[in-house]
């Protein structure tokens, strides 16, 4: 499994990549951005060719993304996380395609401030499967999909302090998580985003530059999704 997340990660790459620039994932050999020369397939091995090439085009020497090696390895640890915790199922399935997607949404939005559309309705698609396969109930869905989008909402008109696409992105994760779950995600999500707040302000940089506050909130998901019943635990101990 950690095998096909790396293969699934060095894919995703690519698609954070060429999304943005409105080019073919499918059609296209990968190059260097530097020298334009084509990538053999021994440069594209996910993490070996990285540590190998430390980093480095083999040809011009011009420094490769370190994002693509962190996209690999964490989709691969994802992958594996999923394999030994969670029955084999369509739903598993299902959650791996999810968090493949929230790492696309996560990657897009850190470059460009930019959640795609299509990735939005790609979420949707997979809450309406769970739904049809009864792995979670549609008035539960319903909830989790207005909980924090609402809120979200209202401060996005009245205030913009919060992006349209971050409305989006809750509302249909929610309907995937339904309420419990998206409503830790967040509380996570919020905590997140107070340290980046925090470590900016330490750091002196602009804090009116606006932040991609979509990997905050896909970071609060995924923590939220494996460790729901502790963080239970913690916030309302018995």
């Amino acid at each position: 499994m950690f095998l096909i997340g790396l293969c699934v990660g060095s894919f995703l790459g690519v698609i954070i990549d060429r999304i943005p620039q409105n080019v073919s994932i499918i059609h296209g050999r990968s190059h260097c951005t530097s020298c334009n020369e084509f990538l053999a397939l021994f440069d594209m091995i996910p993490l070996l060719s990285f540590i190998v090439l430390h980093g480095r085009c083999r040809r011009c020497n011009h420094p490769i993304p370190r994002f693509t090696f962190y996209v690999e390895g964490l989709t691969a640890g994802l992958f594996l996380f999923v394999r030994y915790t969670q029955p084999f199922t369509i739903d598993t399935l299902i959650l791996l395609v999810f968090l493949s997607t929230l790492i696309i949404v996560s990657g897009i939005d850190w470059f460009t401030l930019i959640i795609n559309n299509r990735f939005i309705v790609l979420i949707a698609s997979l809450a309406i499967v769970r739904i049809v396969l009864g792995y979670i109930h549609l008035y539960s869905a319903l909830i989790g999909s207005i909980l924090i989008a609402f809120p979200l909402a209202l401060i996005a008109k009245l205030t913009h302090g919060v992006g349209w696409g971050d409305v989006k992105l809750m509302a249909v994760c929610g309907l995937y998580l339904g309420p419990t779950t998206i409503a830790i995600s967040f509380i996570l999500s919020s905590l997140l985003g107070g340290l980046y707040a925090l470590k900016m302000i330490l750091c002196h940089q602009n804090t009116r530059e606006p932040i991609p506050f979509a990997p905050l909130l896909c970071i609060g998901m995924i923590l939220s999704i494996f460790c729901k019943d502790s963080i239970l635990l913690l916030l309302l101990p018995q």
